[in-house]
């Protein structure tokens, strides 16, 4: 699974180096790879846990990315940018990542349409007794006997 779109790899990818290595013929230093790496890390990747898009917290993440590279690169200097990235986008951790990312969402939906019906059963007149009752049931129709658990206290942690 990828995170970015076609957006981000028409702006980083160029055609044809979807299985390129970092050329070895760059003038980038190993360190000043691994700092770009570092700042890809820390403002454009956090975004792929929520489908990049290039709206202005997109723009200003890849902004930052920019910024920090070193002036007058060349195309193999590019390249080498490139591969980078696409080394970050590929590995396995950011597999994992993606799919704990969504988990995570389809949980949050899951919880929102459970909210949505738990709160007519709070405005409903109903004593204490009865509502614990039905939003118990509740429960059990959205989540499965092994998810009852966190999904109570997932529930609480919201109060």
């Amino acid at each position: 699974m990828l995170f970015a779109g076609p957006a981000f790899h028409r702006l980083f990818f160029r055609p044809g180096s979807e299985n390129a290595a970092a050329p070895s013929d760059s003038s980038l230093q190993e360190a000043e790879l691994e700092h770009l790496s570092d700042v890809f890390l820390n403002s454009v990747y956090p975004l792929f846990q929520y489908d990049f898009q290039l709206n202005r917290e997109g723009r200003s993440a890849i902004h930052v990315f920019v910024a920090s590279m070193p002036d007058d690169l060349s195309r193999e200097d590019l390249d080498a940018i490139s591969a980078m990235i696409k080394t970050q986008l590929l590995s396995p951790e950011a597999e994992e990542q993606a799919e704990l990312a969504d988990i995570e969402r389809a949980w949050e939906r899951r919880y929102e349409r459970f909210l949505a019906e738990k709160q007519v059963i709070d405005r409903a007149g109903l004593d204490q007794t009865e509502k614990d009752k039905q939003i118990e049931s509740l429960l059990r129709q959205h989540y499965t006997p092994q998810e009852l658990e966190a999904a109570r206290a997932f529930d609480q942690s919201r109060k």
